[in-house]
């Protein structure tokens, strides 16, 4: 005799072919972000039917395209890491004087040099002079 729960479950039959989540437009499944078909800004609905998943590389992509439509509004910037910048020999990133990544001294006890900070070309190690007097 067969319980009930198992006569249920032959009588189910095998379980669909579900595979899970996937991109939309590739079919990957990892790396799974929520898109707005219409997106928001654009007066698209915030429900259900308005919303799909796409891998992180689809959705930027879109979202690119969305921005340069028009569709994400006028402040809508690029975002991302953007062309990549042109280093001299030195590594010294042109036009950064003065922002984030400035060489600053340090001067401690007659102590004085120069530190290389966030990333920025400089010497790291601090050099000096000490002086004794002689009696």
């Amino acid at each position: 005799r067969y319980t009930a729960a198992l006569r249920t479950a032959l009588d189910l039959g095998p379980a669909p072919g579900f595979l899970g989540r996937a991109c939309a437009a590739c079919n990957r499944t990892f790396r799974l972000e929520r898109d707005h078909i219409d997106p928001v800004a654009n007066r698209g609905e915030t429900s259900l039917r308005n919303v799909r998943d796409l891998c992180y590389p689809c959705h930027q992509e879109k979202t690119e395209r969305d921005r340069l439509a028009g569709r994400l509004g006028k402040k809508a910037k690029a975002r991302g890491p953007g062309p990549p910048t042109r280093r001299d020999p030195t590594g010294a990133v042109p036009g950064t004087a003065g922002t984030a990544g400035v060489t600053g001294t340090a001067g401690t006890a007659g102590v004085t040099g120069t530190a290389g900070t966030a990333g920025v070309t400089g010497t790291a190690g601090v050099t000096g002079t000490t002086s004794t007097r002689a009696p």
